[in-house]
């Protein structure tokens, strides 16, 4: 383009070269030069936008590579047009139509905000022509790039929902909850639903659990993740979420359960390493009677219909919980992977035992004989914790800790867990328990990639949460 600067000064020269001004004139040059400037800076802007206009028409339109991001159907988007590669200048690019867009239900160019908005079900590659104007300092220039635009169907969309055969045993209900509150004010859930890949194979749940509460003031969680490999596995989890959680009933609500806590509160008030000792013999003693006559069951129901044992394989994470003056009593067992967690928001989890990893991913132990053989091993996966006060006690199945924990380190980041019960908090802080549970159940579809397993959910709250009357009197 022209500068208005570098041509006054070249005419200026000429003018006085012509006239022959003698280099010792007092004729002053720079004056001139100032005020032709002045006179002239508008004809020359004049110029420079007739000539701006004019390069829009006369220069070859600009063929420039652009792209957008993939669209998923069903899914409200907005999205920019990516300039991947310009001119040497600095300018900008305005698009004003997208040829092509037509072929597309619902997607249409907002030229305004330069974006392309909308909703489609259309699935499929496109061939898209962009059209526009590129504006530098000096010039305008016409665009015209061609591009293409891919719609891919919503991956949830892809899940087949298929029943299972009739004619299997032991059939199972896809999805299940339970909810009840406590003499003593304790809020206990549970939900347990199928997951997207066996819907999509058409395979019963596997997944079992259960949550009870005792005159005697004991709460008890069970949750069981049944092999998916093994064909009977969901009997297998039913059987040992049920015998587990009766026996544990059965022998707290006796004398030796009023033993065990009465150990529990001498051990406190003075402690000692022979009532230590005596303790862990106590609720090793009750929790392995638990754990134990759920796999003889298993072995009896598998000697029953002359199957294999293997094929009941299941997980088994197993909680008794009971209020004291004093503080809360919480023992368990645990077997497999999954979690079984004490939450204290912002401050602290502490993990009730190690999940069972295998050589490969989703590997994992099952309750076998072997694991009873093992004293040491035994006493591993068997923890008795008295503490102050929690936020809640977690036992989810791997289709749960698997999604919010990627590795076992997670699962004692205070922070993940934080992250996990900023979205339960909301759920199940409802003054409706039954309200709490509806929620809880339906939580349990969250979409979570590479996570499609059955999920199964239970939770000991320690407190009500206080109605918006009784916050507005306070």
């Amino acid at each position: 383009m022209i500068d208005y600067n570098e041509y006054v000064e070249s005419a200026i020269k000429k003018f006085l070269d012509e006239i022959e001004v003698e280099k010792n004139s007092t004729f002053d040059s720079g004056n001139l030069k100032d005020e032709l400037k002045e006179e002239l800076e508008p004809i020359f802007k004049k110029i420079e936008l007739k000539l701006q206009k004019m390069s829009k028409e006369l220069l070859q339109p600009l063929e420039v590579k652009v792209k957008i991001n993939n669209l998923i159907a069903g899914q409200e988007f907005e999205q920019d047009i990516m300039v991947l590669d310009g001119t040497k200048e600095d300018g900008s690019f305005y698009f004003e139509k997208i040829e092509g867009l037509e072929k597309i239900n619902g997607v249409s160019w907002d030229v305004e905000q330069q974006k392309l908005i909308g909703k489609t079900t259309d699935t499929g590659d496109f061939k898209l022509v962009a059209y526009g104007t590129f504006t530098s300092s000096k010039y305008q220039q016409k665009i015209e790039s061609a591009f293409r635009l891919t719609v891919i169907p919503d991956p949830r969309s892809l899940w087949k929902n298929i029943e299972p055969n009739e004619a299997l045993p032991y059939p199972k209900s896809h999805e299940v909850s339970d909810s009840l509150t406590t003499e003593d004010n304790l809020r206990l859930l549970f939900s347990s639903k199928r997951g997207r890949s066996h819907a999509h194979n058409g395979t019963f749940r596997d997944d079992d659990g259960r949550i009870v509460s005792t005159p005697s003031g004991w709460s008890i969680l069970c949750v069981a993740d049944g092999a998916g490999s093994c064909s009977l596995s969901r009997e297998g989890s039913r059987i040992a979420t049920k015998t587990a959680t009766d026996i544990l009933i059965e022998l707290l609500s006796s004398s030796r359960g009023d033993e065990f806590v009465n150990t529990v509160l001498n051990n406190i008030n003075e402690p000692s390493l022979k009532l230590q000792k005596n303790l862990q013999e106590k609720v090793e003693g009750i929790m392995n009677s638990s754990a134990y006559q759920a796999l003889k069951d298993i072995y009896k129901k598998a000697q029953e219909i002359n199957q294999p044992v293997k094929e009941f394989s299941t997980t088994l994470l197993l909680t008794a919980h009971k209020k004291l003056e004093e503080g809360h009593l919480i023992i368990s067992f645990w077997i497999g992977d999954g979690v079984i967690a004490i939450y204290d928001k912002n401050r602290t989890v502490k993990i009730l035992g190690e999940p069972d990893g295998g050589e490969f991913a989703g590997q994992t132990r099952f309750l076998s004989h072997d694991i009873f053989q093992n004293q040491e091993e035994l006493s591993q996966r068997i923890s008795i914790n008295f503490i102050e006060n929690f936020t809640a006690i977690i036992l989810a199945t791997d289709g749960i800790s698997d999604p919010f924990f990627q590795t076992d380190e997670d699962l004692n980041k205070i922070e993940k867990w934080d992250e996990l019960w900023k979205e339960l908090s909301t759920i199940v802080e409802q003054e409706d328990i039954s309200m709490a549970e509806k929620n809880l159940l339906e939580w349990l579809d969250f979409w979570s990639i590479g996570n499609h397993d059955d999920r199964t959910v239970a939770l000991l709250l320690p407190n009500n949460p206080i109605s918006k009357e009784e916050s507005d009197v306070k």
